[in-house]
């Protein structure tokens, strides 16, 4: 006679092992014939392949179909029935029934308790009708299968269930009206059916079916199974982490099977403490109690639902070793409560909890752990190591990005492979071969990704970085004949151009801001084509907006040669990009949304052959989605759709591979743990695991629960027991121990807490650790490159007594050495041979200037064409509100010229709005406005510009220079040269960049005529009053070209070889020791003797290291990237051996020879006024 089978075990490798015995004397009669095997994930579907492999040698004609497929054609076979490519009673289907049937229904009084969720029924189908009505019917299908006797019995045209209440028999009615919309019974109704002519067979004898590893089966198919069991074996192989725990169970149950299938959640709860209590047993092991409810309430419907007299219950349950982890499995395997601690061994790395800074640090530490692991234990690969998170959608990227480090096979020399790290490269480490499984669809398919942002899109603001993120996929750039150069072309051009977001002006106003089209698509696109065919000479181009408003534009000055050919190729998308996106905006029946976005797929996206299949998988959602609508001629929005396809989309993908030797990133969820010898969990932080129970409030599995009712929050804390069950050496938690911005601490999530308390009852702690949780906890620093990775500090479990560094990235070792100021790196820069090469004699005085404000960046872009400046910051998405420090002082610099030349703001007004860089509207006027008036308080504050003149006083006519030294030959021009002074105008305070162009421009003019006068620096801080204006004065030595010759000889050097002279050091150390300015020779040779001048020289030194430095506004000289690669390591003002002040002579002497005469001849406020009032 046919028996339905509970074979258990704590092992699965063991119910892999019991299910090939029975599979050799179940095999079909049919040879052909496939053998199912029920299971619940592909994970366990690729491990089983395996592992069957392994016991038959082969594994081949094996289907492994998931329970909803195998019990629906189960049913279908039953009953006779052709199969249906879609279940109607399900997921989008059932969600557009409701939708069609809803507004006929809302009005009616039984629907005046939830009339508040139901308004606007009668509207096209917004994105929030659309979500409720998945909502809706998420709650109709767990009425399926988890209350089938209430769904059979709605069906069968019952007026009240025993069940309903006046409150919700608009359930009910709903429910009816969905039916006939539908036309088709549904799970609940047929499988009633099925097990009705199943218990009308006599005789009949049916194929074995096999379940392997389900952890839970909603009632309706526990049912079906319970029928089909007399007619055909069932055998449900089942991962059981007690045998003690499941047979007092079977003892509680076995009195009154019938009370305990009716029993609510909470009762039964109650129900068995009072059970356990009476037996007088030893206390529940706390993990079972609080982490294996969902699999008490699994057996209880196994023990109620079947017929204890068709069922046979046989299970083999394995010991384990001794350490730390098996004897946790083993008191889990007892399921008792520890008594007797043990003490933990040093060399035990069995359990292990890392406490990082971030997820970032997750997974970095994670690498680390891995490496460490397989570099101890030599017998361990990668494919047997699985990394187990609660999101991988958000971890996928960052586990992409830190695993793909590293070579995948050791450096050759002389055709031998290196041994040691060595062989790794700069890494120092192998790339450990992975594999990240459970992404979802849109994350793996960018055709589905594209047409999801393409929705997006066509209601959003057309920001520029989402548009241009659009363009950077694959499929669209390969549409529009686009390379990966050409996006960083085109990326710099809108960023350059002022594009922001919004097509035109009138798009603009769709979303409630004010007509203006600057900062638009429309706007930026006409500054690039106008740039092709016209310079930028200061000209702006007017024109009109299609709703007549008129608008001024700048051609964009950087447009020139081949690269206007991907200017074109982006105008050809935007022109598509915009009339797709404005005809997706209509609402209209889902048969004509499939052709509209098909017909976008085919306008926007491209495929090599070889990837087609994206393509057709992309078509296939919105096909089905189509057929999902079930021909519906109600109107949906784009909102709608875009909901729909989202949650098509997003889920995780089924795709699976076969075994390649890797090791395995998945997505904690159920039925997922498989026996692994390493097992670790990531990004297992406070409030992202478990799940929260989230349900409708009307929603009658919510309302009165019952045991077999599914609850995501029990479910995952039987993931995280599953977990720790199938580690088979090491388990390895990850989560966020302190906050990375405030270094707050953060606990890990509630089970893994729960599962550290367990530890602490279970072991005592070695000699000097507080808890042996805390002992096996391991806080890590925030950044990967701390000293502390790199000590020998760190437990090493096969040498206890040899502690050894953490971290095996020798680039971060580096990183780590240079922080801790005990290694100088070599030089960037190649020590020059005594035989310089010459620049030319000829010296131009701006170059001069150019030189002096960055000696260390002018010699690597001049001699070496380097240029290290950063890339430029993200496109931006938001038109300016206010202007950064650069573009303010642009703002400046471009009223004083224009204030200079006698002309007003409205003309920098206008050309600032036609590059699109001000404020729009009245904000930009005002800002100009402000800005205005602090060049006018500048101006007037040196006589230049009065308030009742018309115009400026004009300069004289730039001055040519031509001065003949001892060691080459300086040209140039001096302006602005207003009687007898010399002019300067800047914006901030007095600094290097500041003073010394004007100073230089002194000296030439003295050097070539006897009878020039004095310097002016006039600096502002921005405000619009004289307090706001700092005049400083500069008298000129009395010999010029005395004082120009070493700097032209500093030049000269300074152009084949870095020297020691920076912009913010050097000016610190001259200004702390200006005293010493009068005393040239005082570096010549060594420090001073003299007792107060070395005070003085420390202190100036101690300046410019501070300079040197980063501070909290300014980012030292070592924040500029050209001296930092050039001057690596030690601050070059420092030589250690300088005694009794460790500062380096030659930094001194050019900084003094460079400085000293300047700060010399410097003269305060007070007498400037004199010189500006004896101005002719």
């Amino acid at each position: 006679m046919a028996k339905l089978n509970v074979i258990r075990s704590n092992r699965l490798e063991t119910l892999v092992d019991l299910m090939g015995e029975r599979l050799r004397t179940q095999l079909p009669a049919n040879p052909i014939a496939p053998i199912d095997v029920v299971v619940g994930s592909r994970g366990m579907e690729r491990w089983l392949r395996h592992r069957l492999a392994m016991h038959f040698g082969i594994c081949c004609n094996m289907h492994f179909p998931f329970p909803a497929m195998k019990f629906d054609a189960l049913v279908t076979n039953i009953l006779g029935e052709s199969m249906v490519e879609r279940e109607a009673w399900g997921g989008a289907s059932l969600a557009f029934a409701i939708l069609d049937v809803l507004p006929l229904l809302v009005e009616r009084q039984e629907f005046e308790a939830v009339h508040g969720y139901l308004a606007s029924w009668d509207a096209p189908v917004s994105a929030k009708a659309f979500g409720l009505a998945g909502q809706l019917a998420a709650m109709f299908e767990r009425y399926i299968d988890y209350r089938p006797e209430l769904a059979c019995a709605w069906s069968r045209g019952a007026q009240k269930a025993a069940e309903d209440d006046s409150m919700h028999e608009w359930q009910r009615i709903l429910w009816v009206e969905v039916q006939q919309r539908l036309e088709r019974p549904h799970r609940a109704a047929r499988v009633a059916a099925a097990i009705e002519r199943l218990k009308a067979e006599q005789n009949s004898h049916r194929e074995p079916l096999h379940l392997f590893g389900l952890t839970s089966l909603p009632p309706v198919w526990l049912a079906l199974i319970e029928a089909y069991a007399h007619h055909g074996d069932v055998d449900i192989y089942l991962p059981c982490a007690s045998d003690s725990a499941w047979q007092f169970l079977r003892d509680c149950i076995r009195k009154d099977r019938a009370r305990w299938r009716e029993m609510s959640r909470d009762t039964m709860a109650e129900a068995l403490r009072e059970e356990y209590r009476r037996s007088a047993r030893p206390a529940l092991h706390p993990l079972l109690l609080s982490m294996g409810r969902a699999s008490r309430h699994f057996q209880i419907q196994l023990e109620t639902f079947v017929d204890e007299e068709n069922m046979t219950d046989q299970g083999r349950f394995e010991g384990f070793g001794r350490s730390a982890l098996r004897r946790l499995q083993s008191d889990v395997l007892g399921a008792t409560a520890p008594t007797e601690r043990e003490t933990l061994a040093n060399t035990d790395d069995s359990l292990q909890f890392h406490a990082c800074y971030g997820e970032i640090r997750q997974v970095e530490v994670l690498r680390d752990v891995l490496l460490g692991l397989l570099e101890d234990h030599r017998d361990l690969e990668p494919r047997d190591i699985v990394v187990l998170c609660p999101d991988i959608e958000t971890l996928g990227p960052l586990i992409t990005a830190v695993f793909s480090q590293g070579p995948s096979a050791r450096h050759r020399k002389d055709g031998e492979p290196v041994q040691g790290a060595d062989g790794w490269g700069p890494v120092g480490a192998p790339r450990i071969p992975f594999e990240v499984m459970d992404a979802s669809i849109r994350r793996l398919n960018p055709v589905a990704d594209a047409l999801l942002r393409l929705l997006e899109l066509a209601e959003g603001r057309f920001e520029a970085s989402a548009v241009l993120d659009l363009l950077s996929l694959e499929p669209v750039h390969r549409r529009f004949s686009l390379d990966d150069k050409d996006l960083v072309m085109l990326r710099e051009w809108v960023r350059s151009s002022g594009i922001r977001w919004g097509r035109d002006a009138a798009d603009r106003k769709r979303h409630g801001q004010p007509l203006d089209s600057q900062n638009t698509w429309r706007f930026g696109l006409r500054r690039l084509l106008l740039g092709v065919v016209l310079a930028d000479d200061g000209r702006m181009v007017a024109g009109r907006e299609a709703n007549g408003e008129p608008t001024n534009v700048l051609p964009f000055d950087d447009m020139e040669g081949a690269s206007t050919a991907g200017l074109g190729k982006l105008v050809d998308f935007l022109n598509t990009l915009i009339e797709v996106t404005e005809s997706l905006r209509r609402a209209r029946p889902m048969t004509e949304w499939v052709s509209a976005l098909e017909e976008a797929l085919d306008r926007l996206t491209a495929t090599s052959k070889a990837a087609s299949w994206l393509t057709l998988r992309t078509r296939q959602a919105i096909r089905e989605l189509g057929m999902d609508a079930g021909g519906s001629e109600r109107l949906v929005t784009r909102e709608a759709v875009t909901s729909a396809l989202s949650r098509s989309m997003e889920v995780l993908s089924r795709a699976t591979k076969e075994q390649c030797g890797a090791m395995v990133f998945g997505c904690l969820r159920p039925m997922r743990s498989v026996p692994y010898r390493v097992v670790c969990l990531l990004g297992m932080d406070d409030g992202k695991f478990p799940r929260k129970n989230e349900m409708l409030a009307f929603d009658r599995t919510a309302m009165a629960p019952r045991a077999a009712d599914p609850s995501p929050c029990d479910e995952d804390r039987l993931l995280l027991l599953e977990a720790l069950l199938a580690a088979e050496d090491h388990f390895i938690v990850f989560y966020t121990g302190r906050d990375p911005n405030t270094n707050e601490p953060r606990p890990a999530c509630v089970p893994i807490g729960e599962l550290r308390d367990v530890i602490d009852r279970t072991f005592l702690p070695p000699e000097g650790a507080a808890t042996p949780s805390q002992w096996l906890t391991k806080q890590h620093p925030l950044q990967s490159f701390a000293e502390s990775c790199f000590l020998s500090i760190h437990r090493n479990p096969m040498q206890p007594e040899h502690p050894r560094p953490w971290s095996f990235d020798r680039r971060l070792l580096a990183s780590a050495t240079i922080a801790r100021g005990s290694r100088v790196s070599p030089p960037f820069y190649p020590v020059p041979s005594e035989k310089k090469s010459v620049p030319e004699e000829t010296i131009r005085l701006e170059d001069l200037i150019s030189f002096f404000k960055n000696p260390t960046a002018y010699l690597l872009r001049r001699r070496w064409k380097l240029w290290l400046e950063e890339r430029p910051e993200a496109v931006e998405d938001r038109e300016p509100i206010e202007l950064a420090g650069l573009e303010r002082w642009q703002l400046r610099q471009a009223l004083l010229d224009k204030r200079l030349a006698g002309t007003l703001e409205n003309e920098v007004l206008e050309r600032m709005r036609a590059e699109g860089r001000l404020p729009l509207g009245f904000a930009g006027e005002a800002l100009v406005q402000g800005e205005a008036s602090s060049i006018d308080a500048l101006l007037e504050k040196t006589g230049i510009w009065r308030k009742n003149a018309k115009v400026p006083q004009q300069p004289a006519a730039p001055l040519s220079v031509d001065i003949s030294l001892p060691s080459a030959r300086l040209i140039g021009t001096v302006h602005p040269i207003y009687g007898s002074l010399l002019f300067d105008f800047r914006f901030g305070g007095e600094s290097t960049r500041t003073i010394l162009g004007l100073w230089l421009r002194l000296l030439a003019w003295h050097a070539s005529e006897k009878k020039a006068g004095k310097a002016v620096l006039a600096l502002s801080d921005g405000g619009n009053t004289s307090k706001s204006v700092k005049l400083i004065g500069y008298q000129a030595p009395d010999d010029c070209a005395q004082v120009l010759e070493p700097l032209v000889q500093i030049y000269r050097r300074g152009c084949v070889e870095p020297i020691k002279l920076f912009a913010g050091a050097s000016w610190s150390f001259a200004w702390a020791a200006r005293d010493l300015a009068s005393k040239p020779k005082v570096f010549d040779k060594a420090l001073p003797d003299d007792a107060e001048l070395l005070h003085k020289v420390n202190a100036a030194y101690e300046k410019a290291l501070e300079a040197w430095f980063p501070a909290y506004n300014s980012p030292g000289d070592v924040g500029d990237p050209y001296v930092s690669r050039l001057f690596d390591g030690l601050p070059p003002m420092t030589d250690r051996k300088s005694k009794p002040v460790p500062l380096d002579l030659e930094f001194a002497r050019l900084s003094m020879t460079l400085w000293g005469p300047l700060l010399h001849h410097r003269v305060t406020e007070r007498y400037v006024k004199n010189w500006i009032g004896d101005k002719p």
